[in-house]
């Protein structure tokens, strides 16, 4: 593979993957992919270093004082992404990192909830999620199918699986994430959901009673379940929501 080569395939598509030898010291580089952003990391021996610009990659000074471009053609590349060079082709063997970074469009806002204010955002829903079953469960003896003591069965039962519940949040926190850009909608509670504007139904804002300035974005998708992309409790709502009105604008123009 000539320098040329390898320097479009970085540019156009993405190697994840790149191992070489220079004077006997194997080199490895990684590209790493953030959603918005494409970052490298270059590891050896005694280097493990974290690069953010390509050109930064092949022209810095980081093999014995030379670049990746001069030393290019002293280099034996072992493996790109798992395969021999012989074997290589980049649309078979490696993820397409550009194609990616431009679907997911330019980032225009976003805010992490910390984790103590994320577990009580799961909180919520987590006791959304009792509520049912003691409820629904009044309905047995109330109809004359059961007594009481299925009640408090029913009840005791979800509430140990709140407990339970409540206990796992608190060993494995996690910050709530939300994303815009202009191509997508990215949510992340625990699980990562996305979106793009072509598949959203209508969008509607809630401002805060309790907390100036805050406020809930629910988005009502096509496909999907609408529930797991609520913006919830999130400084400047209303910027947010005229940011997602705006980019649905676009896309039906």
């Amino acid at each position: 593979m000539l320098f040329e080569e390898y320097y479009s395939i970085m540019k156009e598509h993405g190697i994840g993957e790149f191992i070489f030898l220079f004077n006997d010291k194997e080199y490895m580089i990684i590209t790493e992919f953030d959603r918005f952003d494409i970052y490298y990391q270059l590891i050896s021996k005694n280097i493990f270093q974290t690069i953010e610009d390509l050109d930064e990659l092949v022209n810095g000074v980081f093999f014995e004082s030379k670049s990746l471009r001069e030393i290019w053609d002293e280099i034996e590349i072992l493996f790109i992404d798992g395969v021999a060079e012989c074997d290589y082709d980049k649309e078979t063997c490696s993820f397409n990192y550009v194609k990616s970074l431009q679907e997911n469009g330019e980032l225009q806002w976003s805010y992490y909830h910390s984790p103590t204010k994320s577990f009580f955002v799961q909180l919520q829903y987590a006791i959304l999620g009792f509520l049912p079953f003691p409820i629904l469960s009044a309905l047995i003896p109330l109809f004359g199918q059961g007594n009481w003591n299925t009640v408090l069965l029913f009840s005791f039962g979800a509430l140990f699986a709140l407990i339970v519940g409540i206990i796992v949040l608190l060993r494995n926190k996690l910050s709530i994430n939300y994303q815009i850009t202009t191509k997508k909608i990215f949510v992340f509670n625990g699980l990562e959901f996305q979106t793009d504007y072509q598949n959203i139904k209508k969008v509607k804002l809630k401002k805060s009673i309790f907390k100036k300035n805050y406020g809930t974005i629910k988005v009502y998708v096509k496909k999907g379940f609408s529930l797991n992309y609520i913006l919830q409790d999130i400084p400047n709502p209303q910027m947010a929501y005229d940011l997602i009105k705006e980019n649905i604008s676009k896309i039906n123009e």
